[in-house]
């Protein structure tokens, strides 16, 4: 989790692929970890998929 101003904060969530980040969606929260987890969060401000990079793997000499 990361702190923003105003006592806001950013969660960032990464799934193992595509299709397994699809599959939490289709699931939704059917399942008690899954509904513990988004009942913690008082507003779900967006949701979005990306790309992982890694900085640190693409340094230049």
């Amino acid at each position: 989790m990361i702190q923003l101003p105003d006592d806001e904060w950013l969660d960032m969530v990464v799934w193992r692929s595509s299709e397994d980040f699809a599959a939490s969606r289709a699931k939704g929260a059917n399942l008690p970890g899954i509904a513990a987890f988004f009942g913690a969060i008082a507003e779900l401000v967006s949701s979005e998929e990306g790309t992982e990079f890694d900085i640190a793997a693409k340094q230049v000499d």
